[in-house]
């Protein structure tokens, strides 16, 4: 059985390879003046910064396994909980960059900003397994695809 740690570690893992291997597109985004942004725009840039994101994570993950090689379970669980502090302001600076979007006005937006809090709620708890750690993560995934953003709903 995987202890905490280690199912972190392979967690951050799938989630970093999954966004890298899914596309979207550039991650430039201009000022609108604070007005909520076409449905299309809008998912264009959350999907960049999720991406992004994920790229980030992807490199630490990789970054700390090639510098700790696996040799004992005990150290397994420590280098998951190095990527699991590793990951932390990485997420928190994408909620910072999402957090920045205007989305659009209606229901869209709505689930749009239930989604980043229920990102924030993940992140959070990432550091500290607890019994509501995966329920939040699984939550910020359901979220995410309601408003039909399909790389960050896999965070």
């Amino acid at each position: 059985m995987m202890g905490h740690g280690l199912g972190r570690l392979f967690v951050l893992g799938i989630i970093a390879a999954a966004l890298v291997i899914g596309g979207c597109g550039d991650s430039s985004s201009s000022d609108n003046g604070g007005k909520p942004v076409s449905t299309a725009v809008f998912a264009k840039r959350a999907e960049a910064i999720c991406r992004k994101t994920g790229e980030q994570q992807a490199r630490k993950v990789q970054e700390i396994a090639k510098e700790h090689p696996p040799t004992s379970s005990a150290r397994q669980r420590q280098d998951a909980e190095l990527a699991a502090q590793a990951a932390k302001p990485i997420f928190q600076g994408m909620i910072e960059e999402l957090e920045e979007i205007e989305p659009p006005s209606g229901k869209k937006g709505d689930a749009y900003r239930e989604w980043v809090e229920a990102v924030e709620v993940a992140v959070e708890k990432i550091e500290a397994p607890e019994p509501g750690a995966l329920n939040a993560t699984v939550s910020a995934h359901h979220k995410a695809k309601r408003v039909g953003l399909e790389i960050c709903s896999v965070l």
